[in-house]
């Protein structure tokens, strides 16, 4: 069995021993540990809190981006005016 047939094999057991344990909802011994309850919890926690603060960057990114554009276009209008008067 040359290299390319041995991982072939080994990815399609992977593929069958994911799918069986997906099917009979077993858990992983280890996911019933406390500690691991609670490092899950603290990585979500960080996790939610940097996509919270990257989503407040770009939103206020975003507001002083359309503030200057509505700005501009607000003097541009203003201009407009004053020639036509």
């Amino acid at each position: 069995m040359d290299v390319a047939q041995h991982t072939e094999a080994v990815e399609a057991e992977l593929t069958r021993l994911i799918e069986k344990r997906s099917r009979n909802g077993e858990v992983d011994p280890d996911e019933l540990e406390p500690g691991y309850q609670e490092s899950v919890r603290i990585f979500r926690e960080r996790s939610e809190a940097e996509m919270r603060s990257r989503w407040i960057a770009f939103h206020r990114n975003m507001h002083r981006l359309h503030t200057n554009l509505a700005d501009e276009h607000a003097h541009k209008a203003e201009q407009l005016c004053e020639k036509g008067e």
